[in-house]
């Protein structure tokens, strides 16, 4: 067996240490075709390239691969912002399981190298610690859609193992190809910005701003570029000296020719849910959240956003059942369990509120101390204590 170089991709074994969950060994496997539950969590991929500035890179790959599973019927995914999250709390897949609530694990590394591109991804099992799929791309950093594409399904078949009629497995499948971009460079683009956008700040978002305007000139049909720019059209007044209603009509504007270019993105229909939930079209945006949904299921702030959205009407059970999905979906948010807990109060499930108020506080802890953490340091070089959620 080979061992791992840098330079020239020459290997036969992913690296352990940061890249897999410890004491793994990530060579080509097939495991056993059927898995207990049916829920997974995208772990970060960690960039192993020399060039350490393409973290930037892996992230949007996790970001995209937790999107294309969260459309499969019957696939609970956890949330990105979870999974994120989780990174250093927990030393075994069981703690990890535990504090996310689901059955597996995708876990990873990115590499890029003079236009190469290496992925290597591993679905884990919690119940018995066993590897239930991994393999290996080696490819042009042009084919990075193809390689997500055949991971996504390739989990597909792996975990939902009963689609075995041609018709069944075709819909699954099917879900997990989202349109892409053409243009390597405009997806990099598009990357950067979600990277900086994602960091907020007035500084970060401008930058966002300029890689997604860099992106749809590159390429005009590209919708989830045109999403980008409405993302951070909404956010910028929260961190600028800009008005709510110089940068509305442009929000709404790139989001409505994401819908046109796409009228599958749900990214696209949960952000203009938002929007014209800020201009209080509120059935407008009811449609908006539903229609999203129905596409990604498993999208917590959708869920969240949407369940904000009918405690303001005073639709209390539909809201409480809204966010109670989306804690589900994202249990380490403080955000969402603070949402959940006014829906608690809103329906006077007083007895459950203390429990959703102190998981809030909880999650807030836990990130506070991911923010203090050294960015440079190895995942598996940080060290939390285990931590427990109550619903």
């Amino acid at each position: 067996m080979r061992t791992y170089d840098h330079a020239d991709f020459r290997t036969e074994r992913a690296p352990n240490a940061t890249a897999c969950l410890p004491a793994r060994n990530c060579e080509r496997t097939v495991g056993p075709a059927v898995v207990a539950g049916k829920s997974v969590a995208v772990l970060p991929l960690v960039n192993i390239s020399r060039d350490t500035s393409d973290t930037y890179f892996a992230v949007g790959m996790t970001a995209d691969l937790t999107n294309a599973l969260g459309r499969v019927p019957r696939l609970r995914v956890a949330s990105q912002t979870a999974a994120t999250a989780v990174r250093g709390q927990a030393s075994t897949p069981a703690d990890i399981g535990r504090l996310l609530n689901v059955q597996m694990l995708l876990e990873g590394t990115v590499q890029r190298d003079r236009g190469h591109l290496r992925v290597t991804a591993r679905l884990v099992s919690i119940a018995n610690d066993s590897t239930i799929w991994s393999d290996m791309y080696d490819r042009e950093v042009k084919d990075v859609f193809a390689v997500q594409d055949e991971i996504s399904k390739a989990i597909v078949r792996a975990v939902l193992p009963e689609l075995s009629t041609p018709a069944d497995s075709v819909a699954a499948t099917t879900a997990v190809t989202p349109k892409h971009t053409t243009n390597a460079e405009t997806y990099d683009l598009y990357l950067r910005g979600r990277f900086f956008l994602a960091k907020r700040g007035q500084g970060a978002l401008r930058r966002a701003l300029d890689y997604f305007n860099q992106a749809v000139k590159k390429d005009t049909a590209f919708a989830r570029a045109y999403v980008g720019i409405a993302d951070v059209y909404a956010l910028l007044p929260l961190y600028a000296d800009v008005s709510v209603d110089s940068v509305m009509p442009l929000a709404l504007a790139s989001v409505n020719r994401a819908i046109a270019i796409d009228s599958t993105l749900p990214a696209a229909f949960a952000s203009r849910g938002n929007l014209l939930q800020a201009n209080w079209r509120w059935a407008d945006a009811e449609a908006d959240y539903k229609r999203a949904l129905a596409i990604d299921p498993n999208d917590a702030t959708t869920h969240q956003w949407y369940g904000e959205l009918l405690l303001l009407n005073g639709r209390v059970d539909e809201a409480r059942a809204q966010l109670k999905r989306a804690t589900e979906l994202d249990p380490l948010s403080p955000i969402v369990y603070g949402s959940y807990a006014l829906a608690l109060a809103a329906a006077r499930s007083f007895d459950s509120v203390p429990a959703a108020a102190g998981a809030m506080a909880r999650a807030t802890l836990r990130h506070r101390r991911i923010l203090a953490e050294p960015a440079h340091l190895p995942i598996s070089s940080r060290h939390y204590p285990p931590a427990t959620i109550e619903p």
